[in-house]
C-alpha cells in the first residue's frame, strides 16, 4: 500500500483513550530510492540527497503503514567552529568531535494529512516522536551503514544535526520537542532560484542533538551481526 492510498482509507484518530501515539508509530530502515522518489515529490526542495553524502533512510510508520519517511546524511562541509572538526584535523588529546561522528537530518517528510491537531488543541508530536525513535537506533545503523575506515580514530556517532528553514515558515519546533537545542542560525547568502521556483539562500535555524558515547565498539557490533544474519 502507498503512502498515499493508506491516508486516503485511514483518518489519524486522537481520542481519548486510544493506543499511545508512541505505541502505534514505528521507523523502520528502508529502501533508500522509495524515500528519495517520496522526497522529491513532497518535500518542499523536490530533490532527492545527493547520494555522496552516504544517504540512509527510515520509513515512519503509523499502525503498520508508511506516513512518511527521514533521511540520514553526512554534512556536506567538513567542519564547524564549536560543533565539529575535520578528521586531519583530529589528534589523541582532542576532544572535539570529528566530521564522520556527524550526520544531518537531511529530508523529513510526514503527510499532512496525519499532522492534525489533537482533541486539546495542541499540535500532533508524530515528528518528533518519529525523530525522537530514529535516535534510539541510529548510532548502531550507521555503524552497520558506513563501518569505519579507520577504526584508530573516532568513529562513533556523537552529533545530529537539523536545519529549519526559515524562508518557509520552519522554525524547528519539531527538533526542541525531541530534545534538540537550539545552536544559532546559517548565514544568509545570495539568493538562488532552483527548477522548482523554491529561493534558496534563506536563514535557516540549526538545531543540535548531542549524543551519549556508546559503550560498545564497531567490531562488537559486527561479530552480534554475523551471527545474526548467519
Amino acid at each position: 500500500m502507498t503512502v498515499s492510498s493508506f491516508i486516503a482509507d485511514k483518518k489519524h484518530r486522537g481520542a481519548k483513550g486510544q493506543t499511545p501515539l508512541k505505541s502505534r508509530l514505528n521507523v523502520e530502515r528502508c529502501e533508500l530510492g522509495w524515500s528519495q522518489r517520496l522526497v522529491e515529490a513532497n518535500h518542499y526542495l523536490h530533490k532527492a540527497v545527493d547520494r555522496r553524502a552516504m544517504p540512509f533512510a527510515y520509513s515512519i510508520n503509523l499502525d503498520g503503514e508508511p506516513i512518511g519517511c527521514l533521511i540520514m546524511a553526512v554534512p556536506h562541509w567538513t567542519k564547524q567552529k564549536g560543533l565539529f572538526i575535520a578528521q586531519r584535523q583530529w589528534s589523541p588529546d582532542s576532544e572535539e568531535l570529528t566530521q564522520w561522528q556527524v550526520l544531518t537530518i537531511s529530508r523529513l517528510w510526514i503527510s499532512p494529512l496525519v499532522q492534525r491537531r489533537q482533541p486539546s488543541g495542541h499540535a500532533s508530536n508524530i515528528g518528533s516522536c518519529a525523530i525522537a525513535k530514529v535516535l534510539k537506533r541510529v548510532q548502531r545503523d550507521w555503524i552497520e551503514h558506513h563501518p569505519p575506515v579507520f577504526p584508530e580514530l573516532p568513529y562513533h556517532l556523537r552529533l545530529i544535526i537539523a536545519h529549519a528553514d526559515t524562508s518557509v515558515g520552519h522554525t524547528g519546533k519539531v527538533y526542541q520537542a525531541a530534545g534538540f537545542s537550539l545552536f544559532g542560525q546559517t548565514e544568509k547568502t545570495r539568493p538562488r532560484k532552483s527548477t522548482r521556483g523554491y529561493t534558496n539562500g534563506a536563514v535557516k535555524n540549526i538545531w543540535i542533538k548531542r549524543l551519549p558515547n556508546p559503550n560498545w565498539e564497531w567490531n562488537q557490533y559486527y561479530e552480534q551481526l554475523e551471527i545474526k544474519y548467519a
